[in-house]
């Protein structure tokens, strides 16, 4: 799974980002503070298609699913494999793709206690993963929510969890927005060697903990398996 990641980019930065890459020039973000430690149901940022553009917008990160009678039940991560089967997540797999951008995320290794690990690209920067967004009721007011898409871990990644977010590439992004998307071979995970790991501190652990604390390795080398 993915229950924690980060987008720890200046507003200004990100902005600036949006525009190059993705030729956004006002995106609809009304909440932004950059993040070393976004946990589930906190409003993130994520990119979607709106009126054939691709749009950027603040989503709460966990989607109700329409089978529970408990709303404060959110779905933070969708399984790539039965997607198109649930009922909670078919139609927008079908209809309602998303982009979630980040710049690296977290995973615990149980090993008798639980040891937690950050994972970015080699070439660090801004990516993705392969999201789907839904509706849901706030008082009245319509607005969005998104999932982050999972698969079967990767070499080096399966010696920490059996699960990974799915990363897309540049031109994976464009296919994944497109409204004649048809392509599962998408949801396949990338190439280990282009993953950066290391070790982190038990500091990441507590969601409040909040600085760039949070991704200072425990030692001052890329872990290797």
């Amino acid at each position: 799974m993915c229950g924690r990641y980060l987008l720890s980019y200046d507003l200004e930065d990100l902005i600036k980002i949006l525009e190059e890459r993705w030729n956004i020039r006002q995106p609809n973000i009304d909440y932004y503070e950059p993040s070393y430690n976004i946990a589930p149901g906190q409003k993130i940022i994520a990119l979607y298609k709106e009126n054939n553009e691709v749009a950027a917008g603040s989503f709460r990160w966990g989607i109700e699913p329409s089978w529970s009678k408990n709303k404060s039940r959110l779905l933070i991560n969708a399984r790539s494999e039965t997607v198109e089967e649930k009922s909670t997540f078919r139609d927008s797999y079908s209809n309602r793709r998303c982009l979630i951008l980040t710049n690296g995320f977290y995973e615990w290794k149980r090993n008798g206690g639980k040891t937690p690990y950050y994972i970015t690209l080699n070439e660090a920067g801004l990516f993705s993963y392969a999201g789907l967004w839904d509706y849901y009721n706030d008082n009245g007011i319509m607005k969005k929510a998104c999932s982050i898409l999972t698969m079967e871990s990767n070499g080096s990644m399966s010696k920490i969890h059996n699960r990974m977010p799915v990363i897309l590439n540049a031109s994976q992004e464009k296919i994944w927005l497109s409204e004649n998307y048809k392509d599962q071979d998408l949801l396949n995970p990338m190439d280990s060697s282009l993953l950066h790991i290391h070790e982190v501190s038990s500091y990441v652990n507590k969601w409040s903990n909040n600085s760039k604390k949070c991704i200072e390795p425990v030692v001052n080398e890329q872990i290797s398996f």
